[in-house]
């Protein structure tokens, strides 16, 4: 158990008192309606990273990044629906993970930034690769593409993570990379 003592205004006491999931209080005015509290108990919040396997795959070419990506699609539906994948590696460009972002229908699927960097945070990553299909076969980044991934661009620079590419890979053997193309 932790012991914090709190100097708040008594408002925010009587509104929020049973929200921070305070086992006990003792509470006494301070003057002009200041009170002390003590004796919160605020859970331990421990982070763990546990890595249960060597990486194996190095990316250090757009190609790497195409053949990974491409690996994570289901072959019977990437000519059919759009999927998001993002792509975790480590400092030396390994592979130690992956998250699948969403998967949406003919003409697109939902990118919420929020969960993206949630796993990135988890995941303890240094690096990313983007990367999501076109059914259509076009490897043409459309609006959306170039406008999410400046975003995620923007976001990774802010917690330190790198993007290391956005590619687009298509039911067939071609692909978009944004950083062999300099859009990233």
């Amino acid at each position: 158990m932790h012991l914090l003592t709190l100097f708040v205004p008594f408002g925010f006491i009587a509104q929020n008192l049973n929200k921070l999931g305070v086992l006990e209080a003792n509470i006494r005015p301070q003057g002009r309606g200041t009170y002390i509290m003590k004796n919160y108990n605020f859970p331990i919040v421990e982070l763990k990273y546990v890595l249960e396997y060597k990486p194996n795959f190095q990316v250090s070419y757009s190609l790497d990044s195409y053949h990974y990506a491409k690996s994570l699609f289901n072959k019977d539906t990437i000519a059919l629906r759009e999927s998001f994948f993002v792509i975790f590696l480590n400092r030396s460009n390994y592979v130690t993970g992956y998250f699948k972002m969403s998967e949406g229908g003919t003409a697109g699927t939902v990118i919420d930034m929020k969960l993206i960097f949630q796993a990135a945070i988890l995941h303890s990553t240094q690096c990313m690769i983007v990367c999501h299909n076109h059914p259509s076969g076009n490897i043409k980044p459309s609006c959306q593409d170039i406008t999410i991934t400046n975003k995620i661009k923007n976001a990774a620079k802010l917690l330190d993570i790198t993007l290391l590419d956005h590619i687009i890979v298509t039911p067939f053997s071609d692909y978009y990379s944004f950083a062999d193309e300099g859009a990233l």
